[in-house]
């Protein structure tokens, strides 16, 4: 896991709070603030088009489309 190897020195990452709250509350990992920096992100969505999709999927990738075109 990601959270793992932040702990043991193996590099830095970016995380969502709600995925490292109890790592960083425990001491584990610290909080870092970076000011005056944009961060650009790349986003996929990847399913096999061949396969079943629900409609739920289908919402899903319609909303995401959406909001990244």
């Amino acid at each position: 896991m990601i959270t793992h190897m932040v702990r043991d020195n193996k590099g830095i990452s970016l995380l969502p709070y709600f995925a490292v709250r109890e790592h960083i509350e425990s001491g584990e990992l610290a909080r870092l603030n970076v000011t005056d920096y944009h961060l650009n992100m790349y986003h996929q969505v990847f399913y096999y088009k061949d396969k079943w999709v629900t409609d739920e999927m289908l919402e899903f990738i319609r909303i995401v489309k959406a909001a990244l075109l």
